[in-house]
């Protein structure tokens, strides 16, 4: 969701979300725990499932805490990407060309875009009128003849207002770790300091104004 561009508003509405649901995830693995403690464990079949789940409901809460800092999921989506990028880069050189835009045959707009796809995404805002719009526009001779399954409902002509980069969030990532550091290490004014700067870049964060920039995109809508 924090890669989408969706807005500063809304990423730290879902970066907020993130960090608080992990305080019910943890009372309940610690509630778990206790009653495993007090009981009188037989370890069978049921017992075993019971087990795995707590781990791996463990291990998806722990990442759960890191990606539910924006600027952390922003580079390593982006690490993943990167490398995505460059597995595909080595195997066309070794087993031909880049594959062709809408390779697998898909049913839906995002393989409609050019390779790679512009930062925009699409020149103009797509109004889609059925499920699987790219399918029908592909295959049905009904959603050719009938205007489309997707038609343009801005002028091609209109910018494109894209998000700028923010201080905010880097800032406030900053200030977790720093916060989480010198709690760790039992030193509480660095813990204080690092909660308040936290508080501080989350607010000014929500604060932050639409800014920006545009593109005028050159292409054909979809």
């Amino acid at each position: 969701m924090f890669t989408t561009g969706m807005g500063t508003v809304a990423t730290a509405a879902f970066a907020i979300g993130s960090m608080a649901i992990a305080v019910p995830t943890g009372v309940k693995i610690f509630n778990w725990l206790g009653t495993l403690w007090g009981g009188n464990l037989r370890m069978r079949t049921p017992l075993l499932f019971a087990l795995g789940f707590i781990w791996m409901f463990m291990v998806g809460g722990f990442s759960g805490v890191m990606h539910a800092a924006a600027p952390r999921t922003r580079s390593s989506t982006t690490a993943a990407g990167l490398v995505f990028y460059f597995a595909v880069l080595v195997r066309s050189w070794r087993r031909g060309a880049i594959a062709r835009r809408d390779p697998w045959d898909a049913r839906t707009l995002e393989w409609t875009t050019a390779l790679p796809p512009p930062e925009h995404n699409f020149d103009v805002i797509p109004h889609v009128q059925m499920r699987d719009p790219w399918w029908h526009e592909k295959y049905d001779p009904a959603a050719k003849h009938g205007g489309g399954a997707a038609t343009a409902v801005m002028s091609s002509n209109q910018p494109i207002h894209m998000p700028s980069q923010a201080w905010f969030p880097i800032l406030t990532a900053s200030a977790i770790l720093l916060g989480g550091l010198f709690f760790a290490n039992h030193y509480m004014p660095g813990a204080i300091a690092g909660g308040a700067l936290m508080i501080l870049g989350i607010w000014l964060w929500s604060l932050e104004g639409p800014g920006g920039y545009h593109v005028h995109p050159t292409r054909n809508p979809p």
